[in-house]
């Protein structure tokens, strides 16, 4: 018998145990239309090849490239981690889930190596900008690569009392 948790695959809707910490970038919303560009170029590659085929069958040189990145730029693009950031991230007790735009990962705690904070030097100290000022962090894993994401100074303290309460090293520095 196999035992599954299903996460809620929101930030809302949590268990009080987790920290949820949103990422704020503007990526994220962007991101949702960017991801159709594989799509947009492997359909457009298949109609250009379709209307340009005829001119260029009789040259193999062209042909097998032209084949090759119609398949395999949106491919490439599809899997890679160019077109997928981090949507939000939710630390629990012993575990910490991942939850990117196209993809999710649920990781143990322990397998966090370490937390980088990072604060920008040209960050402006006007008061009644408190809500814009944001913290980048990025989370490295054993046997993954760094997730990145933009979060406010209470999530970054949040992220850090979880950091210092599972005994993961937390590095600080400024741009």
């Amino acid at each position: 018998m196999e035992w599954r948790v299903d996460y809620p695959t929101v930030p809302t809707g949590w268990p009080s145990e987790f920290v949820v910490v949103e990422n704020r970038s503007d990526r994220v919303w962007i991101y949702g239309w960017v991801r159709m560009v594989p799509a947009i170029l492997f359909f457009g590659g298949l109609v250009l090849m379709c209307l340009l085929g005829p001119y260029f069958v009789a040259n193999p040189w062209i042909v097998g490239p032209g084949v090759l990145l119609i398949l395999g730029v949106p491919v490439f693009l599809e899997r890679s981690r160019l077109l997928d950031p981090v949507d939000f991230i939710a630390f629990g007790p012993s575990d910490v889930y991942v939850k990117r735009l196209a993809g999710r990962q649920a990781s143990f705690a322990t397998d966090i190596t370490q937390i980088e904070f990072t604060k920008p030097a040209y960050e402006d100290y006007d008061e009644r900008q408190l809500s814009r000022r944001f913290v980048e962090v990025v989370l490295r894993f054993q046997r993954s690569r760094a997730y990145r994401l933009l979060a406010s100074p209470n999530d970054a303290a949040k992220i850090a009392a979880w950091a210092a309460q599972h005994g993961r090293s937390v590095i600080e520095q400024t741009d």
